[in-house]
């Protein structure tokens, strides 16, 4: 877990995946080359192609899951929900990575990855540290709307809301185009740490890359805003 400075708060990279869903009746990429072009580009291979006795007939040969490395950022496939992915603890990591799995695709497989996606996607995890109570202070923006009280009277005991997300408006989740952001207290450090779960989906690369890009300091901003309220 890296612990990149941010301000006078200590913001902690749990996980940065950066994802491509493909759109293609048959997935358009052969796994075996793939790792074989990383393998060119001084990428650690993580996973072996079947022997060829256990190949069938006129098949071709498949590998799914963590297939190479570099540094500490994951590449890995999914054959079955058409899914290239790369996982690292820093964005400008994962971002770095993409791009050379960008590379080997459209060189040695020439795949143009953006002509052929369906969405891409970031999913981020993160803890942020406070010297304000991260339980106390979600709970008391969010117990400003009157039906909390209600909602306790219905439970016969008071209640205070625990969790703060926030999703497109006037979109549903399996659209392409969505943004969920889920800020809580960490379970295990309620009083002192938040936990913040973060999903960018968009059809556009550029759009999720400039929203990785800015994502840290707008993490610190909304608990700023939360915190002052």
């Amino acid at each position: 877990m890296s612990k990149p400075p941010v301000g006078s708060r200590l913001l902690r990279r749990d996980k940065i995946v950066l994802s491509v869903r493909l759109d293609s009746v048959l997935f358009p990429i052969d796994s075996v080359r793939l790792i074989e072009a990383l393998s060119h580009m001084s990428f650690e291979i993580l996973a072996k192609p079947p022997p060829i006795t256990q190949v069938p007939f006129k098949a071709t040969a498949r590998v799914s899951g963590d297939i190479a490395r570099k540094g500490d950022s994951i590449v890995s496939v999914n054959p079955v929900q058409q899914i290239l992915s790369v996982t690292a603890m820093s964005v400008a990591g994962a971002q770095q990575v993409f791009s050379e799995l960008e590379h080997a695709l459209n060189k040695e497989l020439e795949i143009g990855i953006e002509d052929m996606a369906k969405f891409f996607e970031l999913l981020a995890t993160y803890q942020l540290d406070s010297n304000s109570s991260p339980v106390d202070c979600i709970g008391r923006v969010l117990s400003q709307a009157g039906i909390i009280a209600e909602l306790g009277n219905i439970l016969g005991q008071e209640v205070s809301p625990f969790t703060l997300r926030l999703v497109s408006k006037g979109k549903v989740p399996n659209q392409e185009d969505w943004i969920d952001i889920e800020i809580e207290p960490l379970i295990t450090r309620p009083t002192k740490t938040y936990l913040v779960s973060v999903i960018c989906r968009s059809n556009e690369k550029s759009k999720v890359l400039s929203f990785a890009k800015e994502l840290e300091p707008k993490i610190i901003a909304l608990a700023d805003l939360i915190e002052k309220q």
